[in-house]
């Protein structure tokens, strides 16, 4: 598991040091470390990365370090570590009401405790830690990309270390910014990532997480509520970076191997949210609700569905080339406003009777009565596999 910064108190070299402000903090992933003697150096600071100060520089100048706090938590800095007795005498309250508003963790460091010492295990701890998570994420992206013939030879002691759930579900979460303007979302990157590694651990059970390109792949417990995640990703990547995205949530299984059907899932999910008239205010579409579009997915060969549309939608689509006219539009409206007259017309603009008008001609073109709950069912199934269709298409 990652380093924290309250594992930064448990290091056997930083006996003595003591956290002064921000426990809300303590979850925050340490990625690396930085020694910073001015405010101005604060600008090299890379999120995640912990703050050593000496005050060498600055000495017990209290407004640079409150100025240095503000700065340090808008570039995400993991946490500050204050080396007292020296040049700094102490960390006085205004420095800590500061860093409480801002969850930032302080750390006293007495000049006492050697600084070299602290600095050695930490990076060896996060080095050791880097590697573990690697090979961790190596191995599910095995499980998730690969084709796999045969019996899966994975070390499962390593993933469970790292927090796998026994039973576990995969979430897919599409940025689609981060594919369009790629360029111009590099430099934000790592305060991205950082963001959603604090969103995670506020969850409070572990949680895995890896990129792929512009999608974000979690593995979650079951205790895990989905729907209360997606909201605070949705709102914190919309909020933080401008950036809009679109969930998807794979069923729940106890084999690891079937990691890969939970996230083959999620993907169809996800794809099926990006898809109009399919997603709720979160854009977030789970693959056990899907209803109907499941029979779709499962079917290898779509040459029946496609028939199945043409043969019910085909002589409407043709009518409205021919004439200019809207009713397949109409139509599909009609059934999604589940056949209400007043909300289909509001819908269209349209008055009661050149709807009725319309209906008739569909009826007289498609040689189905509305009236017939058959009929109507008929139309409610050709528009989702027209939109299923119209995904499926896409993606090649």
């Amino acid at each position: 598991m990652a380093v924290t910064c309250n594992d930064f108190l448990s290091l056997k070299s930083a006996n003595g040091v003591a956290l002064r402000a921000g426990k809300k903090g303590l979850g925050h992933t340490i990625h690396w470390f930085h020694s910073v003697e001015a405010v101005s150096e604060v600008r090299f600071l890379q999120a995640g990365e912990l703050v050593f100060l000496t005050g060498i520089s600055i000495g017990d100048d209290e407004e640079q370090r409150i100025r240095m706090v503000h700065e340090a938590a808008e570039r995400r800095a993991a946490g500050i570590v204050i080396n007292t007795g020296k040049y700094i005498n102490t960390i006085s309250e205004r420095v800590i009401e500061a860093a409480d508003s801002l969850d930032m963790p302080i750390f006293d460091l007495p000049w006492s405790v050697k600084l070299g010492r602290v600095t050695q295990e930490l990076g060896q701890w996060i080095v050791k830690e880097r590697a573990e998570e690697k090979n961790a994420g190596d191995l599910i992206k095995k499980i998730l990309f690969s084709e796999i013939n045969g019996p899966l030879s994975i070390d499962a002691n390593l993933l469970y270390s790292q927090g796998l759930p026994k039973e576990k579900r995969v979430l897919s979460v599409i940025i689609p910014q981060l594919a369009l303007n790629q360029a111009e979302h590099v430099p934000q990157s790592q305060a991205i990532d950082t963001a959603v590694e604090r969103m995670l651990r506020a969850v409070g059970d572990p949680v895995l997480y890896l990129w792929n390109g512009n999608e974000l792949i979690l593995i979650l417990s079951t205790a895990i509520n989905a729907v209360d995640l997606v909201r605070v990703i949705k709102t914190r990547l919309f909020e933080d970076f401008e950036l809009d995205s679109y969930f998807g949530l794979g069923r729940t299984y106890t084999n690891i191997a079937d990691l890969r059907k939970s996230y083959q899932e999620a993907c169809f999910a996800c794809h099926m949210a990006e898809a109009r008239n399919l997603f709720d205010e979160n854009h977030f579409v789970a693959y056990e609700k899907m209803g109907v579009f499941r029979l779709f997915a499962d079917m290898k060969d779509s040459s029946g569905l496609r028939q199945y549309e043409e043969e019910v939608l085909g002589p409407i689509r043709e009518y409205d080339k021919k004439n200019n006219s809207e009713f397949l539009e109409t139509l599909r409206i009609f059934l999604e406003e589940n056949e209400d007259i007043v909300a289909t017309c509001k819908r269209l603009f349209i008055h009661r009777n050149t709807l009725a008008y319309r209906l008739k001609r569909i009826e007289e073109i498609t040689n189905r009565s509305m009236a017939e709950a058959e009929s109507r069912l008929d139309f409610r199934i050709a528009f989702k596999i027209c939109l299923y269709l119209q995904l499926v298409d896409n993606e090649k």
